[in-house]
């Protein structure tokens, strides 16, 4: 076989080599993207209580709001909670920053309740979470999403309950123009409270 023969073979082998490598690193590039967890994906990101009426509510029927909701006239009056965020990232970590004040009940130590300080260990930090297609668990002490004192069975101003180790929040709503979810937390009794959320 004569060089020029052999070199425009070789040539050909290489770039037929270089092809397979190309469409390889594009296929692994679309099975990630097939693997990824439709609902991680949907909570990436930073998230605040929606500012609006009715975005923190508590009944007796899950997303009720019989019992209390945040009015129109203090949505403003609490802007210290609804800029707490809240970053939910695909690793399964979450991040809650509070910055320099949030809406400090009267069980934290603040009488009469308003905006203060955080107070220990519900003052932010990072936490691990894990999500499914209706559920967020958040882990950690001090790990919680919307009110402090809204966990699994109870609720910590009641002077007894104990820092839960992990609290689980039900997914009532979920949109992605504009994004935002709705989440309710059962409390004790027949108690809910929801939270809106976006981002």
């Amino acid at each position: 076989m004569k060089k020029k023969e052999l070199l425009k073979l070789l040539m050909l082998m290489f770039a037929a080599i270089n092809i397979g490598l190309v469409s390889s690193c594009s296929d692994d590039g679309d099975m990630e993207m097939e693997n990824e967890d439709p609902t991680l994906a949907a909570l990436a990101g930073s998230w605040t209580i929606a500012n609006e009426e009715a975005a923190l509510a508590v009944g007796p029927a899950v997303g009720s709001a019989d019992w209390w909701f945040l009015p129109g006239d203090e949505v403003a009056t609490r802007s210290c909670l609804l800029d707490d965020v809240w970053t939910f990232s695909t690793d399964g970590t979450l991040s809650i920053d509070m910055g320099g004040s949030t809406w400090v009940e009267t069980w934290q130590g603040n009488d009469p309740e308003g905006c203060a300080s955080p107070v220990a260990p519900h003052n932010g930090g990072n936490f691990t979470f894990e999500a499914t297609t209706t559920s967020i668990t958040v882990n950690g002490a001090g790990a919680f999403i919307g009110l402090a004192k809204a966990f699994n069975g109870g609720e910590l101003s009641d002077g007894t309950s104990s820092e839960p180790a992990s609290r689980t929040y039900t997914i009532l709503e979920m949109s992605e123009t504009p994004k935002r979810m709705k989440l309710g937390i059962p409390i004790a009794g027949e108690g809910n409270w929801t939270f809106i959320l976006e981002q």
